[in-house]
């Protein structure tokens, strides 16, 4: 599936909230221009502040990290991680922080469904597609007169 605008909203459930904090991970695809795309993550923290992130998710198809911002991105197969830098590891509750990175693909594009946080899987909808462009409307009738020639 070739996103390109789509994201994915996912919010962390558990069965002991009160020992486990949550987040929520919002997965956008700003590009894609058939061989490689650019996404980000907004992770929000629903729990005790944090003094440092991490997050991990994977990908299903052959997409690899090409370089990143706002985090330090690895990725081992399918698999990436990104921790934070040395100016964005604290993040407040209900604070966010955007890691984002460009990324090489081949085939499709399909978007990751699961991410974690600290260990803390954020689980929710799944990947939605972009909605469909503007459309445009015809006229339904044509005008009733003539224009006059005369002055």
């Amino acid at each position: 599936m070739a996103m390109a605008g789509g994201f994915a909203a996912l919010t962390a459930t558990s069965s002991n909230a009160a020992s486990t904090p949550g987040c929520t991970a919002v997965y956008s695809v700003s590009s894609d221009w058939g061989s490689g795309f650019g996404a980000q993550v907004m992770i929000t923290n629903n729990g005790p502040a944090w003094s440092s992130w991490t997050l991990t998710y994977s990908y299903a198809g052959n997409q690899t990290v090409q370089s990143g911002w706002n985090g330090n991105w690895t990725q081992s197969g399918k698999n990436v991680t990104v921790t934070n830098t040395s100016w964005n590891g604290a993040v407040a509750s209900g604070g966010t922080v955007t890691p984002a990175a460009n990324f090489g693909y081949s085939g499709t594009n399909q978007a990751p469904t699961s991410f974690a946080v600290n260990g803390v899987t954020c689980s929710g909808t799944g990947p939605t597609t972009p909605t469909t462009g503007p459309t445009t409307t015809t006229p339904s009738t044509t005008p009733s007169t003539t224009p006059s020639t005369t002055p």
